[in-house]
């Protein structure tokens, strides 16, 4: 089953960004997300020693495997939006020279690459270059510091040299390896002590923290919490923007909502049946209207000669208007199967039935003879339907009245169902 939508609505999904959290901390022995608890601990007093007092300290548990820092020695904080400590990676200077090394490699390819191109042109226009060496470059009365004169192959040639020198060299010792004699042999006890698989970290416990690897479940310690960041997302068709990036680690909504899931009908197959071709068959479909407002469905002909190739099936559209209504989150707690208008008459040759935003139908196709068995059978269809949008929240922040009924714009889709495959005769 395969349903294709063409809509300049792409629904598509927004890559991820990665990131590290500077407040949320993840627990090193089951990853979850650590919460901070306070407790009262008794101390002496800093005017009177002989006298105790009672402090409030802070730290961090796991609710799931009832991991703390306290059980690895690490301190309590006296305030609770205190940093907490976190243990540095001991490769991280050899680290940082990689980096700078990989930079710097980076630059110098983009200089030599600026350097060749720039090369390739000389050959064409090296009697403008002698020119250019021996009297300058081209003036001309619009020519200033607000207005430079065009670029030609010797500046731009000049600038790959001055970018290649703009930047220091760096140099990267070689990593050091140590010999078959300089490898540590293993303990004596290595065959005679038994093993405590409970104080040793697993694979994926030392994965958690690659830094580091930890071995021992004493040397556990806090990790920050990776945060999955949706980026900006633009439609190719219609450049809406339809994914906004939120670095609210709260909030889990988008800010604009534009995804064609929220605003278009879904069709979908409602049941399957044997299919065959060259014959009238019953298919029963299914439509999803996940706006807050009643639509009415009309369908017609896909004519165009492009879509009707993609399709091996001649449909049967029904000839009357389809009214979906709206999306109700309270409609899957009435105890009554249908949750329709009482004034709706649906005709049963058509709708199968009617639950809250969801309806049934029924329509005719009748496959190409000359498919075989087992040959996927595609249909093809357009409907129209409303499209509010956001409306009716724009109505509610400008005043007006809100019993008023939003003015809707009406869209045409096109869809592409796969029904099955055909069945032995």
């Amino acid at each position: 089953m395969q349903i294709a939508y063409q809509c300049c609505f792409a629904p598509v999904s927004g890559y991820l960004c990665i990131c590290r959290s500077s407040t949320s901390w993840q627990c090193p022995a089951c990853s979850h997300t650590l919460s901070t608890r306070a407790s009262n601990s008794i101390i002496p007093s800093a005017e009177d020693p002989s006298k105790s007092i009672s402090k409030k300290t802070y730290y961090q548990a796991c609710n799931f495997c009832r991991w703390t820092t306290r059980g690895i020695g690490m301190p309590d904080k006296d305030v609770v939006s205190a940093a907490w400590s976190e243990k540095n990676n001991p490769e991280q200077l050899r680290i940082r020279q990689l980096m700078d090394y990989y930079r710097y490699l980076a630059q110098k390819e983009t200089a030599e690459q600026a350097q060749r191109k720039s090369s390739k042109k000389r050959g064409y226009f090296s009697t403008a270059m002698q020119l250019q060496q021996r009297y300058g470059g081209p003036r001309t009365p619009q020519s200033s510091k607000k207005h430079p004169a065009v670029s030609t192959p010797l500046s731009s040639s000049l600038a790959a040299l001055r970018l290649k020198g703009s930047f220091k060299e760096v140099t990267l010792e070689p990593a050091q390896t140590c010999g078959i004699d300089e490898v540590e042999k293993l303990p004596d006890e290595i065959y005679t002590k038994k093993v405590d698989f409970t104080q040793i970290a697993s694979i994926q416990q030392r994965l958690y923290q690659p830094s580091r690897q930890i071995e021992q479940v004493e040397d556990f310690w806090p990790r920050k919490s990776t945060m999955f960041v949706k980026r900006s997302l633009r439609c190719k068709k219609c450049d809406h923007n339809i994914i906004k990036p939120e670095y609210n680690s709260s909030s889990i909504k988008f800010k604009i909502q534009l995804v064609a899931v929220h605003h278009i009908p879904e069709v979908r197959i409602h049941k399957e049946g044997p299919i065959i071709a060259g014959s009238k068959n019953k298919i029963s479909l299914s439509l999803i209207n996940p706006t807050e407002h009643d639509i009415h469905i009309s369908f017609l002909p896909n004519t165009e000669e492009n879509n009707t190739k993609k399709s091996n099936a001649t449909t049967e559209l029904p000839s009357s208007e389809i009214v979906v209504l709206k999306y109700d989150e309270a409609a899957e707690y009435i105890s009554t199967p249908t949750s329709g208008k009482p004034e709706m008459f649906d005709d049963p040759s058509l709708i199968i039935y009617r639950r809250a935003n969801k309806i049934g139908f029924y329509l005719q196709c009748v496959p190409n003879a000359d498919l075989a068995p087992g040959d996927d059978v595609w249909i093809t269809f357009r409907f129209r339907h409303e499209h509010y949008g956001n409306a009716s929240v724009v109505k509610l922040l400008k005043g007006d009245d809100a019993a008023s009924e939003p003015a809707p714009t009406w869209l045409t889709q096109t869809v592409f169902v796969n029904i099955g495959k055909v069945a032995d005769k």
